[in-house]
């Protein structure tokens, strides 16, 4: 129940509106209680009040007379204040009423704040859902309150660091009420940015800046700026004027029909078109192993290359290629995505909504810790994988063919290998994926992520997405593909300079003076992986022996590398460290190059049978199949951590606990879904590779080329597997 002391507050605070506006908001403030009326002391207080703080007399005449017996709200029950003495539209409609608890969620001040707010909004309709929505307050119908009730109040936590206040998402959507006129207000959420004008000496830490997201229930008729404008103005009745709201239509959301178009039909027609090819394939193989048919064709192998059995088998088969000692590169790649999908993860928790953000910086702040902010040196090393393997495997090729090797078929088909599992996963993105789900963040977050895709898919096929379009790039971690891709087609010239000049120096510096963007950026931990292929195989094909000196040197040299570029990271970010520029350039030149170095050691030494315990856990069988997946759970990781923050309904308590049970919940989702792809999209096409390049790029022997046992190969001579 309203208190004369809410009153005399409201008639207060309403001075700074207009005469006719004034008016409006205090009949609409008259129906705070019907049943109740103003005594004669009351009235004294109210005009002294009135007159001390200088408003118009016959507001208070106006208000006095709506809250007195004989007035007209008095002989009308059913009056509307909203919508004046007409009576066709006097009628209150009846509904069923919230028990009386509901109502105290409603205070006051809040009701002067929403009533001003909505009385300063432009846009007419509105303005008039909102004074619907004020007289459902003020009627205590349950749709009003729920309205209210799921808007996010007073920020708690702020000096925490908790800069997400998120209300109730569901109850705010859930929201239906028929209304008169036949116009049904539906519940709209919105996520306004709040941005917090401080002086500079006056700043305090928040975790997150001067930013904080605040959510409102408003009625769906209004827009985005009808949004900001309501908002500004509770704002500026709660914490001063000191504020900038932003609002954008994709900070608001409300459940309209899903909204199908000719790329979505398309896309679903594609999918269903694999889906049964897979089911034919997998029909074909059943009946060619029942019917015991074992002769071998093209054919054949292309229909069963599409067959789920096959695609299952070779993916979780444990078994390795041993011919090249590469057993261990299975081991670095399992665990290198494992580690950078937890980096994946660690980022869009510390950048969506957390309770106290500040303990993401604590958590950072340890060394021990240091891996999580190492995700792009983890990426190297995939990058550093890939140029190896590349150089290992053609100096072989090389060796065999006397230099004379046509590698354009191995460049087309890598390609084709490559995009369209790719081009799946960001068609996904621009279709069906936006409306999979809802959130608070998901309008913001996924539509954000479509719109990118739709603009830019062109620049990602193409692999130059990390220059053209970087501000619009479609799936954040699609920018490693275009720097693999360019780096490989880049890569045989390189690879056939050592094998012709047997060094490699000189054509290394040359090409690393163009080193100041993107790509270029990434080239010194590609050629490091070319140049640790190289090693490795002038070592196996002259079946060199590391000495004991060479071994431990290599290992202490790689280990003092590895810890010291992994955990020194965390330096940058303790409270006590003083900027500066020479310790930055130093380690910004110098950390790719001493992991590129422990990560080269590492393989040589696995490979050549001297990596010890870590060379055996880096080869352990099992390892196998997780490594067979990267590629896909790279590609799909983004559909994950997007899901998630998209969907979070309610901020995350950071504590290493959380994070880490987070992160390994995201890793499993990951490989799930990359195993989908893998099936469907990426083994089928491996497949027809490898078919393919037999029959154009396969190997040839020379009469000179043949050692010993044609068949097999030793750790240190290998025969040639262009299947990486």
């Amino acid at each position: 129940m309203l208190t004369l002391g809410g009153v005399l507050a409201i008639v207060c605070a309403v001075v700074a509106l207009d005469g006719n506006r004034t008016i409006e908001v205090l009949n609409r403030l008259a129906l705070l209680d019907s049943n109740r009326t103003l005594q004669q002391e009351d009235i004294a207080l109210l005009n002294k009040t009135a007159h001390k703080v200088g408003i118009d007399k016959e507001i208070i005449a106006k208000f006095i007379e709506n809250k007195t017996d004989s007035g007209p709200l008095a002989d009308k029950p059913s009056y509307n204040a909203y919508e004046g003495d007409n009576k066709e539209t006097t009628n209150v409609r009846v509904v069923a009423e919230s028990p009386d608890y509901a109502s105290s969620v409603v205070l006051a001040s809040d009701l002067l704040s929403l009533t001003s707010a909505v009385a300063n909004v432009k846009e007419a309709v509105c303005r008039e859902q909102g004074y619907k929505f004020l007289d459902g307050l003020l009627q205590n119908k349950r749709w009003a309150l729920k309205m209210f009730d799921a808007s996010a109040k007073s920020p708690q936590g702020l000096l925490f660091g908790s800069s997400y206040h998120l209300g109730n998402f569901d109850e705010c959507i859930a929201i239906q009420d028929p209304g008169d006129n036949g116009v049904t207000i539906e519940g709209q959420y919105c996520l306004a940015t709040i941005n917090w004008q401080h002086e500079e000496e006056k700043k305090v830490r928040t975790g997150r800046g001067e930013t904080l997201r605040w959510a409102v229930c408003v009625p769906n008729g209004c827009n985005a700026n009808s949004v900001q404008s309501f908002v500004s103005s509770v704002l500026s009745y709660t914490v001063g004027k000191n504020t900038g709201v932003d609002v954008t239509e994709r900070d608001c959301y409300t459940r309209r029909p899903m909204s199908i178009t000719n790329l979505d039909v398309g896309f679903l027609s594609l999918i269903l078109v694999f889906m049964a090819i897979l089911f034919l394939s997998t029909l074909f193989e059943i009946v060619t192993v029942y019917m015991g048919k074992k002769k071998e064709s093209a054919i054949k192998d292309l229909i069963i290359s599409f067959s789920v059995i096959n695609n299952v088998k070779k993916i979780i088969s444990t078994k390795q290629n041993s011919s090249l000692g590469l057993e261990c590169v299975n081991g670095i790649k399992a665990l290198a995505m494992i580690f950078i999908l937890a980096g994946h993860a660690c980022l869009f928790i510390a950048s969506g909504p957390v309770m106290d953000a500040a303990a993401w910086d604590r958590l950072v702040r340890d060394p021990v810790n240091g891996f999580m902010l190492n995700n792009a040196l983890l990426v190297d090393t995939f990058l550093l994988l890939s140029a190896f393997l590349f150089s290992r495997l053609l100096l072989l090729e090389l060796d065999k063919r006397r230099g004379r090797l046509n590698v354009i078929p191995i460049l087309v088909f890598r390609y084709i290998r490559v995009t369209p599992s790719y081009l799946v996963v960001m068609l996904f993105y621009m279709t069906w994926f936006p409306k999979m789900g809802e959130g608070p963040l998901w309008e913001d977050r996924l539509l954000l992520e479509q719109e990118r895709c739709m603009t830019s898919w062109w620049t990602n096929i193409l692999y130059i997405n990390n220059y053209v379009n970087t501000d619009k790039m479609c799936m954040f971690q699609s920018w490693y593909l275009s720097v693999d891709t360019q780096l490989f087609f880049v890569a045989p010239i390189f690879i056939y300079s050592v094998w012709s000049f047997r060094y490699a120096k000189k054509c290394h510096d040359c090409i690393l003076k163009e080193a100041h963007i993107k790509t270029h950026m990434k080239m010194i931990t590609y050629f490091l992986g070319l140049l640790t292929g190289y090693v490795l195989h002038r070592i196996q094909s002259e079946n060199y022996q590391l000495s004991a000196t060479l071994k431990s040197f290599g290992w202490t040299i790689s280990t003092i590398l590895g810890a010291v570029t992994t955990f020194s990271v965390s330096i940058f970010y303790q409270e006590w460290y003083q900027y500066s520029s020479l310790e930055a350039a130093a380690y910004i030149s110098l950390h790719k190059v001493a992991w590129g170095i422990a990560n080269g050691w590492l393989i040589i030494a696995c490979a050549t049978g001297n990596g010890g315990i870590l060379g055996k856990l880096l080869s352990w069988k099992f390892l196998a199949p997780m490594s067979r997946l990267t590629f896909c759970a790279y590609l799909v990781n983004g559909i994950v951590e997007l899901y998630y923050v998209g969907q979070l309904r309610h901020p995350m308590h950071i504590t290493f606990f959380t994070v880490a049970a987070s992160a390994i919940s995201h890793i499993i989702l990951t490989f799930v879904l990359a195993m989908m792809l893998c099936i469907t999209f990426e083994s089928p096409l491996h497949g027809i590779e490898k078919i393919l390049l037999k029959m154009f790029a396969g190997p040839k022997r020379d009469s000179d080329s043949s050692r010993t046992d044609s068949g097999e190969s030793s750790r240190n001579t290998s025969q040639s597997k262009l299947d990486s």
